[in-house]
C-alpha cells in the first residue's frame, strides 16, 4: 500500500516538473503583453524612390573552333590563328 502511495506521489512530482519546464516564463508573458500594447504609427506622406538603373555594356562573345580533343577534359582551340590548350574544370571523365 505504501508502495502505491510512493508511485502516486512520484508521478505527481514528475508531472509538476514537466509542467514547470514547458510553461511560459513570466518574462516572456510580460514581453508578449507589452508587444501587443504597442501602437504602430505610420506616416501617411510617402516618397517613391526610383531604382538606380545603370546601363551595362554587353561585350560580344567570340567563338573559337576546336582543333582537337586531347582527352575527356582537355581540348585545343584555334584562337586567332594560335592553338591554345584548355582544361575543362568540373568535367570528370
Amino acid at each position: 500500500m505504501k508502495k502505491n502511495h510512493l508511485y502516486i506521489i512520484g508521478g505527481i512530482i514528475a508531472i509538476l516538473i514537466i509542467i514547470g519546464i514547458f510553461s511560459p516564463d513570466a518574462e516572456k508573458a510580460a514581453f508578449n503583453n507589452t508587444a501587443k500594447d504597442v501602437q504602430i504609427i505610420t506616416n501617411t506622406d510617402s516618397v517613391l524612390l526610383a531604382p538606380d538603373i545603370t546601363e551595362t555594356s554587353i561585350t560580344p562573345s567570340k567563338f573559337y573552333s576546336v582543333v582537337s580533343v586531347v582527352d575527356g577534359d582537355t581540348i585545343k582551340l584555334n584562337m586567332d590563328g594560335k592553338t591554345e590548350t584548355f582544361r575543362l574544370i568540373g568535367i570528370d571523365t
